[in-house]
């Protein structure tokens, strides 16, 4: 028997942001981290991806799992696969460029969770008792931002900045 906690998310929600006549908004911006020594570190190369915010349920730990984590049972949901494959078609995606900056279009109005990757390597030395070697330990990691986009054609342009 196959059981899922998966609220499906209804076409309603989806409604909001497949609606093509009301694409017409945009974000730039920049991503980054800040080091300890006062380095900046960006997302050069990374993709940077605006996902719309699932409406809250009463299965809170699953609600943006489309976006995030699921249970296993959850991802065998064939409900949970169609909405997914949805998402993941209104979730706009770019990249950025070599100085860490960005824009997405084709947005429409709504709740979106931006997020990116920024991160290094910094050399070490790793060991076990006497033996010792080096090797790199990664840092940083995916960054995320909430952006809210208005019904307004007045204001088009957004700005954001990923960063912790």
């Amino acid at each position: 028997i196959f059981v899922s906690s998966y609220e499906p998310l209804g076409d309603e929600f989806f409604a909001e942001y497949e609606n093509s006549a009301k694409a017409i908004y945009s974000v730039t911006g920049s991503g980054f981290l800040r080091q300890r020594n006062g380095g900046i570190i960006n997302c050069a190369g990374n993709e940077v991806k605006a996902i719309p915010v699932m409406p809250s349920s009463n299965y809170g730990n699953e609600v943006n799992s489309l976006s995030y984590r699921v249970k296993a049972v959850t991802v065998l949901d064939p409900q949970y696969l169609a909405d997914k494959e949805r998402l993941d078609a209104i979730s706009a995606k770019g990249f950025c460029d070599v100085q860490g900056y960005f824009e997405l279009t084709g947005l429409t109005p709504g709740t979106y969770t931006l997020g990116t990757t920024v991160s290094w390597q910094v050399a070490q030395i790793c060991g076990y008792g006497s033996y010792t070697y080096a090797c790199t330990s990664n840092q940083g990691g995916y960054q995320t931002v909430s952006l809210i986009i208005a019904d307004n054609p007045d204001k088009t342009e957004y700005s954001a900045i990923i960063t912790q």
